[in-house]
């Protein structure tokens, strides 16, 4: 939970993988940062997203070939 002043919040982090839909073929993977606020009627409303460490996919055991 963040607190600033009056206001709270919540973070959320997660990962995204990059696939082409009609080819099934994905070509990257980042993570992401979801900020929500609870606004004045006591809704969760999100405010930004951020998504970070960029990176070519590369299936397990493909690593090192």
């Amino acid at each position: 939970m963040l607190q600033s002043g009056r206001r709270k919040g919540q973070r959320c982090r997660q990962c995204v993988l990059f696939c082409q839909i009609a080819t099934g073929q994905c070509e990257g993977i980042a993570k992401f940062l979801m900020v929500w606020r609870k606004d004045r009627a006591g809704n969760w409303v999100m405010t930004r997203v951020i998504s970070y460490g960029h990176r070519p996919w590369v299936k397990a055991g493909e690593l090192g070939k």
